[in-house]
């Protein structure tokens, strides 16, 4: 199995309200026909000019809907 990408949303200048639509990839590549995908995220936190105290601003960012196009009416959280 493969990932075309290693960054899928870049949120640098976020702001509060916005939203984003991407699309991704993935490829079965093997001969077994894979059951269930389970994707784990990482992000990590910079804050370029100290102000930030111990604000987490990634526990703002909610990923709403996924959904696998060979079965649009499928919708994963």
């Amino acid at each position: 199995m493969n990932l075309n990408s290693t960054a899928i949303i870049d949120v640098e200048n976020i702001k509060p309200g916005g939203s984003f639509y991407r699309d991704f990839k993935l490829a079965n590549d093997g001969t077994l026909d894979i059951k269930e995908v389970l994707l784990e995220t990482t992000y990590t936190i910079t804050d370029d000019q100290g102000d930030n105290g111990s604000e987490d601003f990634g526990e703002h960012i909610e990923v709403e809907f996924l959904y696998n196009d060979h079965n649009m009416d499928e919708i994963i959280y």
